[in-house]
């Protein structure tokens, strides 16, 4: 039971930094729109590139099964 409590924490813990994280950015790039221009570019591009990469691992093209 405790560990099945301690990993319930953990993923909370894990979503809602990430949540955090996000919504840091979010506020920032409103509020300093310029100077976090790069920053977001940067982020955009990166989370655009993990994507592809994510899905070509599992995209199986038609004839290959």
């Amino acid at each position: 039971m405790l560990a099945w409590l301690r990993r319930l924490i953990v993923s909370v813990g894990i979503g809602g930094a990430s949540y955090a994280f996000m919504l840091g950015i979010m506020v920032l790039s409103v509020v300093y729109d310029q100077e976090f221009e790069p920053i977001i570019t940067f982020s955009f591009d990166a989370g655009r590139s993990i994507t592809n990469w994510l899905d070509s691992l599992v995209s199986v093209p038609i004839g290959d099964k």
